[in-house]
């Protein structure tokens, strides 16, 4: 049988594939249902079976299968070429210290039917040296093969115990490097390679599976906590410029390059423990007291990164909780008629604290247009607005609000920012909801220290007037397969008409559409720098749509 590998699954049975048999070159081509039979050939002779199909690379890429007796269940799986295949073995970017050792974790995204991994690893000489490998978690008690005859060469084969390798984002191995004491390059690139052992992945019965390879780094942690501004290795202090660059890097104006430990030093707060794994408000507020001098300069530590996915299958989207505080900042709600104009205020009531907010604000760029933010009125001086409007076309504007001293002190209602709109002269009548997300800018809330506090976000609307439209959502989330959310991708929906709408991905890979007709067929897609997905396509109900890409490769 073959089929055609659909992400998230089911895959689906696929046609018009020609199966050759050698030797002799006996050939059958597959039905509707994807299956085939190839007749007339002779007993007790070993043949290997290759399917082919333009556009098309298979798993494996052949089976070989003794003709002693009629056989069966000689399957094979189809992925689109050559961004289609979901296996993916890659490198951890990991951080280390000059002097120290340092372990990196080789991970795959596992089909399930893996046995043996074989593969090769260049390391720069003179920053990393005396290569250990050992099985990684995933995978214990395996066997390892490891050659290092010419330094800077590393090749490595991995042989899992049992059946072989679990499907799911699994560590197949880890390799140890001794670091060089005192000056390092701010990185040390491993790459895959076929030298001295060649790039191969292999099932129980020695068959050839499709993989992809993904280089990595080792970073070395440098300079101090805040210093980000001269990138990407900064300048030893942390001036107004390294604020203003960390504003960027929280507004998601700009992102931290992965080659250097820069997200380790913009991530900054809390200052007890140098970060938490998050670019948020509160890391802009500690790089203003680093500036200051209000806490002294601090060697860059903390986490390296967001952290990583747990092994295992890609866990499903996860429902964001409700904060548990009265802490709210709210869009009010407005009525407008079309051809004209709209102000709207996000406002909440201050407890005293807040020193520092970020949001995404998103809205229906088919009805709104034209937007611009402002700081509200009251808003004490020395406050600091930030605006990404760099997705405003697509419906979504990034905001950061940052203040030398708290936002406000009194629990009276203060407008934070008041937020106009045009509404389009063709806009449909009804309620075209204003919302608080963290897709673009994240949500969160930070005192005067840095420390983050809880907060609740509550959404509003322009109430539209004219005749009324019911409409209803589309939302999800855009993954690799190991289960990280993918950023900045840009995800396209098409009505039957051909209007085409786009939003790109958040922090955490999350998108949403509203004001969607209910009952009509959309086409959604994805458009990203480094991965390939599927389109999908979609009828609408009067509920929240949860459609979730997970990245081909």
């Amino acid at each position: 049988n073959l089929q055609q590998f659909v992400q998230g699954g089911p895959n689906t049975n696929l046609a018009g594939v020609l199966v050759t048999a050698q030797p002799g070159g006996a050939t059958a081509t597959t039905n509707a249902s994807g299956s085939y039979t190839i007749n007339g050939l002779i007993p007790g002779t070993t043949y290997t079976l290759t399917p082919t199909l333009a556009g098309k690379v298979f798993d494996p890429t052949s089976r070989v299968v003794n003709s002693t007796a009629n056989v069966t269940g000689v399957n094979f799986i189809a992925y689109n070429s050559p961004n289609g295949i979901p296996r993916n073995i890659f490198v951890v970017n990991t951080h280390a210290t000059p002097g120290n050792a340092v372990t990196v974790p080789i991970r795959m995204t596992s089909q399930g039917t893996e046995k043996t991994m074989a593969f090769s690893l260049d390391y720069p000489l003179g920053v990393l040296f005396t290569p250990v490998v050992a099985c990684g978690a995933s995978v214990a008690g395996c066997a390892i093969a490891s050659t290092n005859i010419n330094p800077g060469k590393l090749g490595v084969t991995i042989t899992a115990a049992g059946a072989g390798v679990a499907a799911g984002l699994r560590e197949i191995a880890t390799v140890t490097f001794q670091t060089n004491i005192g000056f390092a390059p701010p990185n040390a690139a491993l790459d895959f390679s076929d030298t001295p052992t060649a790039r191969s992945v292999r099932d129980a019965e020695n068959n050839t599976l499709q993989a992809t390879y993904t280089n990595g780094f080792v970073v070395f942690v440098d300079g101090v906590e805040s210093d980000v501004a001269g990138r990407n290795s900064g300048n030893g202090d942390v001036l107004a410029t390294d604020v203003t660059q960390i504003r960027r890097f929280v507004a998601n104006l700009d992102q931290t390059n992965p080659a250097f430990n820069e997200f380790q030093r913009a991530d900054a707060a809390p200052f007890a423990t140098r970060g938490d794994g998050l670019l948020l408000p509160g890391d802009v507020i500690q790089a203003r007291r680093y500036a200051a001098r209000l806490d002294a300069l601090t060697a860059a530590a903390g986490p390296a990164g967001p952290p990583l996915p747990d092994l295992g299958r890609a866990p499903a989207p996860v429902e964001e909780r409700m904060a548990n505080t009265t802490r709210e900042f709210r869009v009010t709600t407005e009525r407008a008629d079309p051809g004209r104009s709209i102000g709207l205020g996000v406002e909440y009531s201050p407890k005293g604290d807040e020193a520092a907010v970020s949001f995404t604000i998103e809205y229906n760029a088919a009805r709104l247009t034209n937007p611009k933010i402002t700081l509200g009125d009251g808003m004490p001086e020395g406050t600091v607005l930030t605006v990404n409007d760099t997705d405003a076309a697509m419906g979504r504007i990034g905001v950061l609000i940052d203040s030398t001293t708290t936002l406000g002190s009194s629990s009276k209602i203060k407008r934070l920012i008041s937020v106009t709109f045009d509404v389009t002269a063709n806009a449909a009548g009804g309620e075209s909801r204003v919302r608080l997300t963290g897709s673009l800018a994240p949500k969160g809330v930070s005192d005067a220290l840095g420390n983050t506090l809880e907060a609740r976000y509550t959404d509003g609307a322009v109430l539209i007037s004219g005749p009324q439209e019911t409409g209803t959502e589309v939302a999800g989330r855009v993954t690799t397969a190991d289960g990280r959310g993918i950023r900045g991708a840009k995800v396209t929906i098409i009505d039957a008409t051909g209007r085409a709408r786009t939003v790109t991905t958040g922090t955490f890979g999350y998108y949403r559409f509203d004001d969607l007709a209910a009952g009509e067929t959309y086409t959604l897609g994805i458009t990203s720098n480094r991965y390939a997905f599927t389109s999908k396509t979609i009828t609408t109900d009067s509920t929240l749509a949860a459609v979730d890409f997970i990245a081909l490769q």
